[in-house]
């Protein structure tokens, strides 16, 4: 025959409460005052926040549960029982904050502290003597209304247009290319019409006290053509003559221009 089944002990579901479950009396005690306080701290929670109140106690209760696995309850939730510590971590953020959260929303409103009434003011009543005095009633100062200030205007303002810009001068010469001494040699100015020209010729030698440099100074047509016409002396030296041309406006702007054309002696078997 089978033995029959060791009556179960009348503390048993008592060791399924964590804290209940060591055989250990001093953690017996120790969770039976932890129990109390709880019990205590629900009570205060509800007379001051109400369900607030609660939802804060009980919500440490069920972390503290939570911690401790009591009664196998984190297999139920398979996030937080999750071997991936991150995934753990992660649920019970999301726990902690949704517990936050509740408790925000059902905390009372904070009521507006109302302002002290100032008590009135003590009304002395009038002392009466034998001589009755007139009692004259302070008038009302008026004061007076400040007349608005006038907004001044903003007048526009006027940007003066600046005229455009003349356009740049520009000078050329046609210089004839080379010359037999004693014959004439010309040179022709084209820029500008009315722009004075001052022509400069140095011949080989030098010198440039010449015909080209003497009458080359004048002011250009209303073409913009100038043209200067020498004789060349028959004693010139053989070789090449330099030429520079300067042109200016009324209105300051200036140009030049160079070029050079070749003398020689065709007595002395030179040619062009």
């Amino acid at each position: 025959m089978q033995g029959a089944a060791p009556p179960k002990s009348s503390t048993s579901w008592l060791r399924t409460i964590p804290g209940f479950r060591s055989r250990k009396p001093w953690l017996w005690a120790l969770a039976g005052v932890g129990y109390l306080l709880f019990v205590f701290f629900l009570i205060a929670g509800v007379a001051a926040d109400g369900f607030a109140g609660v939802v804060l106690v009980l919500g440490v209760l069920v972390i503290i549960w939570l911690a401790v696995n009591a009664w196998g309850i984190r297999r139920a939730l398979p996030f937080i029982n999750s071997p991936n510590k991150l995934l753990a971590a992660a649920a019970w953020a999301a726990f902690v904050l949704v517990w936050l959260v509740v408790i925000g929303v059902t905390a009372p409103a904070t009521k507006p502290t109302q302002a002290s009434t100032p008590s009135p003011p003590t009304t002395l009543a009038p002392s009466h003597s034998s001589t009755t005095k007139a009692t004259t009633s302070p008038k009302p100062t008026q004061t007076p209304t400040p007349s608005p200030t006038p907004t001044p205007t903003p007048q526009p303002t006027t940007v003066a247009t600046q005229p455009p810009p003349p356009p740049a001068l520009t000078v050329a010469a046609n210089i004839q290319r080379c010359v037999a001494a004693g014959n004439y040699e010309t040179i022709t100015i084209h820029t500008s019409a009315g722009a004075s020209i001052d022509i400069t010729v140095t011949y080989p030698s030098g010198s440039s006290n010449n015909g080209g440099t003497n009458n080359g100074s004048g002011s250009a047509n209303s073409a913009g053509n100038f043209t200067d016409t020498w004789r060349v002396s028959g004693n010139a030296d053989s070789g090449s003559a330099s030429v520079d041309a300067m042109v200016s406006t009324s209105d300051g702007r200036t140009a030049e221009t160079t070029g050079s054309f070749k003398i020689y002696h065709p007595n002395y078997g030179e040619s062009c």
